[in-house]
Formats: structure tokens, C-alpha cells, sequence
């Protein structure tokens, strides 16, 4: 052990910790470590190699002026009781310890942060830099949200900035970004989830008001990350323009897939004949309906839960190639999460959505094969309501508030159903 160095740092970091290294503070009290088992267990009094190996170590610094000291009463000459930091050495102790004082590590990472600031396109990313940029001035420290090493921090402002233009693999934007397919996930995923999870608007709202908690991958795919390639699922008689070629997919009787990636290569999408559209949330529901036939003029795409940038997307470019007169629905769980999942889609997408199956005679019908809910997921489900101005949806919560009962769509399967 390098008793100067473990001691100088221990030091060091109580400075840091204490009012003395606060902007606009001050403190008359002395930062000192205590040469007891508790705070330095290496110094055993009855150990005299020990003793003298520390003390030896302690006069050093201290004639260097990084240190004073006090002995233990009875035992002056032999026993140290305490080692004091000396404050007016302090840029020496910093050299002498090969670190950076914590000010100046500040003022290097509130550069990164107003670099990063100023190139952020996104109001939320915005938002979390302001807050760091506060704290560092109030503190001279970061929050838990940033890594440690600037180096890092600049890296994740480097994936945001990456992922803010469009959806990419995970990997393949490490590889772009770092030169290295594993960086991103290895160093960087749980800051970049964690900041997601506190900062995006849509899934703070999500997350404050249902009972389930998104998925690491949905957060991601929010925010612009993908672990894998997204896949859309829809059925119906519409025909996509694919660099320069009609595709039908009425053709495809039994559902059409297509990968994220070639939305981009999708230059137009004809609905011509449909006059309905719903949008499914569960993907059991969906197979169920597929492989039950639609009508022609009906258009079924699968939901999924709490869809991404890539899936808005899709849901964009149909929205605006429908006719004015086609009718959009939602079909979703009668719960909390359904409502929401409707309501961010109207609100974001489709102003004239509907709610397909989700009233109160859907929810009396299945009561028995409901779910019992608490007050306080009821109290939830009534902020949610005074939250929105969408009536459509009254009738079916206010079956819910009254009940005290959910039902998911899975058990409405057994009924013959109407497109």
C-alpha cells in the first residue's frame, strides 16, 4: 500500500464531499482522517512496523505541507490520533495525488454539456442538459444520469445526437459512432435508459400513469435505438410503392411483414379502396382476426404496445395516403394502458381515432373474466381521464370506475366479430 497516496485521496475526496468545495460556501471545519479501524484499519497500534511505516509517511507530507496532525493524548511521539488536510496546499496535495481538482473537472464537463446542448435537436435532451448544467454549478458535481470520465459523456451525447435523426441497430450505431459494435451497450445503455426513462416526454407520461413499466427495448426504440429490426405487421388490400414498383399485398392473404429498414425505401402507399383502418394492440387479437379473413375494404395493422418513432412512422404515411371519409379505430386491452396507448395515437397521429370494443358493454359482457383493481390504480385512471378531451372514451372508463374491473381484449376473442 502507498500510504501517502491512500491517505492524500481519502483526504482529497472529503474535501470534495464537504461545504469547503461548494460554489459560495464557507467552512471553518477541518477535514481530517482519523487513524482509528473504523476510518484507516491498516494503522494497528500494536503493530509498531505499521506505526512507524505510517508515521514515517504522515512527516513526509507533512513537510511537504500537504498535511498537519494531532497524537492521541498520553501517547505524543508514537500514536497519530488524526491527519489534517492542509488547505492552503491544496494545489500541490492535487499534484502530489495526480488528480484534478474537482472545479476544474467541472468547468471541463460544462464544456462537454454546452457543446452538446447546442447541437441537440430535442427538447427533452435540452431539458436534461439544462439540469446538469445547474447542478455543476451549484455542486461542481453531475448527477448519477452521467457517466464519470468526460470521455463517456461525450460519447453518450454522440449516440443521442446519432439516434435523434433516424432509427438505427444498436450495434450498427456503435460502429458508426465508435468504431467498436459493443461500446454503446457496454458503457453507455443503462445512462442512456435511465435518462430516457426521467426525461421523455411520452414515457414519463406513460410511466406516471400506468401500472406497467416499459421494457428496456421500448425505451430504446423511443429514443431512436433499436436492439433488433422492428417488424410491421398489416393486412389488407393496399399496394406500396417500392422504388418505383407497386407491391399488393391483398395478395398475401394470411398478413404482410415488413422490416423497419425498408420503410425507408417505401415511397407511397395506396389505400384506394379502404374505408376502414384499426389499429390492433395485442398480436394475439390480430392472428385471431387475420386468420378469421377481413372485409376488402378493411385495412387491420398490429399496434403492438407502446409503438416507437419506426411504427409512427408507417402510421403517418398510411394516416395521410387514407381517403378523407375512411374511418380509424382502436382496439385495445378496457384498461389503463389501452386508453393511453389509444390517446397517444390520436393525439400524435390520428385525430379521428376511435375506440373499437373498448365501452362499457364489452366490459359488463366479460366482467366475469375481468381483473379486480385497487383504489389507487382507479385514482390513476380518473387523472388520466380529467387529462384528455377525448369523450369517445368516457363510456368505457366510466364502466371501469364504476366496476373496479379491467378486461383484456384476449377475452373478447370468443365472440364473432364485425370489421
Amino acid at each position: 500500500m502507498n500510504i501517502q497516496n491512500e491517505l492524500l485521496n481519502r483526504l482529497l475526496d472529503k474535501y470534495e464531499r464537504s461545504a469547503h468545495c461548494l460554489p459560495g460556501k464557507n467552512s471553518n471545519k477541518r477535514i481530517g482522517i482519523s487513524l482509528n479501524e473504523a476510518e484507516f484499519p491498516y494503522y494497528q497500534q500494536n503493530r509498531r512496523e505499521r506505526v512507524e511505516e505510517v508515521n514515517m509517511a504522515i512527516g513526509k507530507m507533512q513537510s511537504a505541507g500537504l498535511v498537519t496532525f494531532q497524537y492521541q493524548k498520553g501517547y505524543e511521539g508514537w500514536l497519530i490520533e488524526k491527519v489534517f488536510l492542509n488547505l492552503d496546499g491544496l494545489p500541490n496535495a492535487y499534484r502530489v495525488a495526480e488528480r484534478s481538482p474537482v472545479s476544474l473537472q467541472a468547468r471541463e464537463l460544462q464544456e462537454v454539456l454546452d457543446d452538446a446542448y447546442a447541437q441537440s435537436g430535442r427538447a427533452w435532451v435540452r431539458r436534461f442538459i439544462e439540469d446538469e448544467q445547474t447542478r455543476l454549478r451549484e455542486t461542481f458535481r453531475a448527477s448519477r444520469l452521467l457517466p464519470e470520465k468526460p470521455g463517456l459523456v461525450k460519447d453518450l451525447f454522440s449516440a443521442l445526437r446519432a439516434s435523434e435523426k433516424e432509427s438505427q441497430l444498436m450495434r450498427v450505431l456503435s460502429v458508426q459512432c465508435f468504431q467498436d459494435s459493443k461500446h454503446l451497450e457496454r458503457e453507455l445503455l443503462r445512462f442512456l435508459l435511465s435518462i430516457a426513462r426521467r426525461y421523455e416526454p411520452d414515457i414519463v407520461a406513460y410511466s406516471c400513469q400506468s401500472d406497467e413499466r416499459l421494457t428496456d427495448n421500448e425505451v430504446l426504440a423511443q429514443i431512436g435505438i433499436l436492439r433488433y429490426p422492428e417488424i410491421f405487421e398489416f393486412c389488407g388490400d393496399i399496394a406500396l410503392t417500392v422504388q418505383g414498383v407497386s407491391v399488393p399485398t391483398a395478395l398475401f392473404a394470411r398478413g404482410f411483414c415488413l422490416q423497419s429498414e425498408t420503410l425507408a425505401d417505401v415511397q407511397d402507399i395506396r389505400l384506394d379502396g379502404i374505408r376502414r383502418v384499426y389499429f390492433v394492440e395485442n398480436r394475439t387479437n390480430y392472428r385471431a382476426l387475420v386468420l378469421r379473413g377481413i372485409p376488402s375494404e378493411v385495412l387491420l395493422i398490429h399496434h403492438g404496445g407502446f409503438y416507437s418513432p419506426p411504427h409512427g412512422c408507417l402510421f403517418r404515411k398510411i394516416m395521410q395516403d387514407a381517403k378523407e371519409d375512411t374511418l380509424f379505430y382502436f382496439w385495445g386491452d378496457l384498461d389503463l394502458g389501452g386508453f393511453q396507448m389509444l390517446e397517444r395515437l390520436r393525439r400524435n397521429i390520428v385525430p379521428n381515432l376511435r375506440p373499437y370494443r373498448m365501452g362499457s358493454s364489452e366490459l359488463y359482457r366479460y366482467l366475469k373474466t375481468g381483473k379486480s383493481r385497487n383504489a389507487e390504480y382507479l385514482h390513476r385512471l380518473e387523472q388520466f381521464q380529467s387529462g384528455t378531451d377525448n369523450t369517445v372514451i368516457r363510456d368505457g372508463i366510466a364502466a371501469i370506475l364504476r366496476t373496479g374491473v379491467t378486461v383484456e381484449q384476449e377475452s373478447m376473442l370468443d365472440a364473432d366479430i364485425t370489421l
